[in-house]
């Protein structure tokens, strides 16, 4: 192969390694991109969800010990 030749292939190997990487990336573990960002999502609102929970709990149970001490 030529030294052209060599150049030419390199040239459109590094053309085609941004698709091919974006590709790859977006199928890990199988799944795509909307599946990924459906988890992701999934995720952030169980974890908001149980902080919101545990920040009632506590505010009901400070109520509960003022109103013990109160009386």
């Amino acid at each position: 192969m030529s030294p052209a030749q060599k150049s030419d292939v390199l040239s459109e190997a590094a053309k085609a390694a941004p698709p091919v990487a974006i590709t790859t990336a977006v199928t890990i573990g199988g799944l795509t991109l909307n599946e990924w960002v459906a988890i992701a999502t999934l995720l952030y609102v169980v974890l908001q969800s149980g902080w919101l929970i545990w920040k009632w709990y506590h505010a009901i149970k400070e109520r509960k010990d003022k109103a013990s001490e109160e009386s």
